[in-house]
């Protein structure tokens, strides 16, 4: 960057005065906010009593939102022309106080913040920190994104003087997030930040080229307060690059501009700067001499705010002593009055004592009585779970006794069964092949009706034995699995006088359980023997499926129903499914109407025939 570019911009600039770069008062422009004059022709004693008027007024009008203004105007006004700034916090603190009484949060932060601008200008910046991270704590319920910049505008400010790089880039992080800003004042601040961190770094070539870009924002009307902080910026590119006439030329205007305002920050930083660069410049003797002038306005800066502050606590002392002055005056009333009723009192401190006795006696009896009835309910407890033991252990007998008495059915049909089909039905099938072979006269056509009738007898029975057997102890499910075995049982039914039965069958495990396999296909050959007997069904609807790890049966007929709750007593058959789903520790649901059917969900564990 061209620095004597800089000076012709300069050249542009009326500079007028409003003293410190009063960021929170840019940020606070709002309708309940009164302008503050910005120029040193209007008259500080006609400002403040203009505002000391609109006090009266507001307290006259007792509305608090216009006192919470005045007072906050005449900190501000305070500030700018510098007069009598030890009433500033004070003016700060009680336009907050008025401002929480009608509810403006926005309006309480931006004179928070004002007291941490004071704060800081005065190098106390642990106080100056905690008051910007209380108010960023409200922004966080009450979103306000100027407000939120000035704050992190400051808390990059207080880094940079703390030498804490790494808080600042933190700080510039939040600000990035909430930029760019419509005030072109916030950002001309938010600029001047970031230029101070670049040379903090002395990052002097981007630093020059920022400020370069960005200067026509610090010609604007409004802006022309911050031109004393561009000549400062300008001194330290100057200093780094070692030009020390150009700096101390920089910095000689920017003290002209703020000689009004002897007790800020930035004329402590206009001197600071100046020393170091007369000192740079070997000038010792002016280098001494803006030493002493520093270290004059730091500590001036410091007793102020220190004064400020003992000022409010002084105030709150007395309002305190005098509420405690009146409730002593209070206690001591009450004390004489407590004094002429005293034998009054010893009646009824008698009284309270009788009262408590009467009520420890009854609560004694009341304790012992609840303790009894709390024993009886104990004592009915155990017995509830003795019962219920009882009735599980009962429960379980039965249960064993019904996987008994299922697995010896099952045995003792499989022993009918392979009898049947090996004893007698392989009798019968020798008797059919004899009788094949016996020679007939072909011409005697009686006796071929008799053998053609013995035959005909003999595929009955052969067949029928097949069937019983089959009955016994299906052959398909224990070669082919369940699926097949239902398959092959609903394939007898295949038939006009037997309803239309659909099978579909989803995801079934195969192998499994031999037990458990023959359990459910007992289950299905009763649901359909009782909808073919009793039902009346024209169709029926069977379906298998595996579901997360259980097997869902889910049987459903058109027949004529019937009324589950005024069955009394259960068939054969029901009894037989129950007691089968009992077996297989699983479940049932029964939806019947009469008229509309019947339907069964039934749900079972499934086990493989490793289990």
């Amino acid at each position: 960057m061209n620095i004597k570019k800089l000076t012709y911009w300069k050249l542009i600039v009326t500079i007028c005065v409003i003293a410190h770069s009063f960021l929170l008062s840019i940020a606070s422009v709002s309708a309940q906010h009164i302008s503050i004059p910005t120029t040193l022709d209007i008259d500080y004693k006609k400002t403040a009593d203009h505002y000391q008027n609109q006090l009266q007024i507001a307290r006259e009008q007792k509305d608090y939102n216009k006192l919470a203004n005045a007072y906050y105007n005449l900190a501000n006004i305070e500030t700018i022309y510098d007069k009598q700034k030890n009433n500033v916090i004070e003016y700060y603190n009680r336009s907050i106080e008025y401002y929480k009484l009608v509810d403006l949060i926005d309006s309480v932060n931006i004179a928070k913040l004002s007291i941490a601008r004071e704060y800081y200008q005065s190098e106390l910046y642990d106080d100056a920190e905690e008051i910007i991270q209380d108010v960023l704590l409200d922004y966080e319920e009450t979103p306000n994104p100027s407000g939120r910049l000035v704050a992190y505008i400051l808390l990059s400010d207080i880094a940079l003087e703390q030498n804490n790089y790494r808080a600042y880039e933190l700080n510039q992080a939040a600000i990035d997030n909430l930029y760019p800003p419509d005030d072109s004042l916030l950002l001309s601040e938010i600029y001047l930040t970031r230029i101070k961190g670049l040379l903090y770094r002395q990052d002097v070539e981007s630093a020059s080229t920022l400020l370069s870009e960005n200067l026509n924002l610090y010609t604007l009307p409004d802006s022309t307060t911050y031109w004393p902080k561009v000549e400062l910026l300008l001194a330290k590119i100057d200093l780094l690059n070692q030009n020390y006439v150009e700096a101390l030329n920089h910095l000689s205007q920017a003290e002209n501009t703020v000689k009004h305002l002897p007790l800020s920050k930035l004329h402590q930083s206009i001197l600071s700067l100046k020393k170091h660069a007369y000192s740079l410049n070997s000038v010792y003797d002016s280098a001494y001499l803006y030493a002493e002038k520093e270290s004059q306005l730091k500590d001036s800066l410091k007793n102020r705010v220190r004064m400020e502050t003992v000022s409010t606590l002084s105030e709150k002392y007395k309002s305190k002593e005098k509420s405690t002055a009146i409730k002593v005056l209070e206690i001591e009333k009450r004390y004489a009055n407590d004094r002429n009723d005293q034998q009054r009192r010893a009646l009824y401190v008698l009284g309270i004592l009788l009262l408590l006795l009467s009520s420890l006696i009854y609560a004694t009896i009341r304790f012992y009585k609840k303790q009894m009835e709390a024993n009886k309910i104990i004592t009915m407890q155990n017995e509830q779970l003795s019962k219920q033991k009882i009735s599980s252990l009962e429960g379980e007998i039965k249960l064993k006794g019904m996987h008994s008495m299922i697995e010896g059915q099952e045995s003792e049909r499989e022993r009918i069964s392979k009898d049947l089909h090996d004893s007698l039905g392989g009798l019968l099938s020798t008797i059919k092949l004899k009788l094949d072979h016996i020679p007939i006269d072909e011409t005697n056509i009686p006796a071929l009706a008799k053998q053609k009738n013995v035959q005909d007898l003999l595929d009955s029975a052969v067949n029928e034995v097949r069937s019983i057997s089959s009955n016994l102890q299906p052959v398909a499910l224990k070669n082919l699995g369940l699926v097949a075995a239902v398959s092959d049982l609903v394939s007898r039914y295949r038939d006009e006088i037997y309803p239309e039965i659909e099978f579909q069958h989803y995801d079934v495990p195969n192998p499994m359980h031999n037990m458990v396999a023959l359990s459910i296909y007992r289950i299905i050959q009763e649901l359909l023997n009782n909808t073919i007997k009793h039902g009346e069904a024209s169709e029926i609807d069977l379906q298998l499926r595996g579901e997360n790890g259980m097997l869902v049966l889910q049987y459903e007929d058109d027949g004529k129903g019937f009324d589950l709750e005024s069955l009394k007593e259960r068939g054969m058959g029901l009894e037989n499914i129950t007691s089968r789903v009992n077996y297989l520790k699983g479940d049932m649901s029964i939806d019947a109407r009469i008229g509309a059917g019947v339907s069964y969900v039934i749900h079972i564990a499934i086990k493989s025939n490793s289990q």
